[in-house]
């Protein structure tokens, strides 16, 4: 039998045991009513199951009694674990030919770390990490995360001081 989901959670025991859930993969509907299954069994414990699901998440459709307090909170996060396979696997405008020198800083994953030549051609980019401490353009991974996901603009970065400029190198 092939794994076809998995659920992490956590009984917080207290004046209210509820159950607060990490989170919830499945790969179709099926493993994913069995995945609930597990704390409906529960229920007689539990008083209260927590967690934070996708906007487009079924579980009201799927539930016998759908009548669920239900409080939608926009959020998300994103993290580039691989910067040359992030950066590598994007498109870019046919158009634009350019050769740029970016330093990014990740606390994270040193291998992220750096400053690296971007170049950018036929729609595709390529990223080489350098050994040297010039650089055009300095932003965290953090920002570059959001510009890549789509979630701020790299105007609205720079407008907000998240990306830095090396003047020096523009004058």
């Amino acid at each position: 039998m092939d794994l076809e989901g998995y659920v992490l959670y956590q009984v917080v025991k207290g004046s209210i045991n509820k159950i607060n859930v990490r989170d919830i993969i499945a790969l179709n509907t099926s493993a994913y009513k069995g995945l609930l299954r597990i704390f409906s069994r529960q229920s007689i414990n539990i008083e209260e199951a927590e967690w934070i699901a996708e906007i487009n998440d079924s579980l009201h459709l799927i539930l016998p009694n759908p009548y669920i307090y239900c409080n939608i909170e926009p959020t998300f996060m994103l993290r580039i674990i691989e910067l040359k396979k992030a950066i590598e696997g994007m498109s870019f405008v046919e158009d634009i030919k350019e050769n740029i020198f970016v330093e990014i800083k990740d606390n994270y994953a040193e291998w992220n770390n750096g400053v690296f030549k971007l170049i950018v051609e036929d729609g595709k980019g390529f990223l080489e990490k350098e050994n040297t401490s010039y650089w055009d353009i300095s932003l965290s991974i953090n920002t570059l995360s959001q510009i890549i996901s789509g979630f701020i603009s790299i105007t609205q970065a720079f407008d907000l001081g998240l990306i830095e400029v090396n003047k020096k190198n523009y004058t």
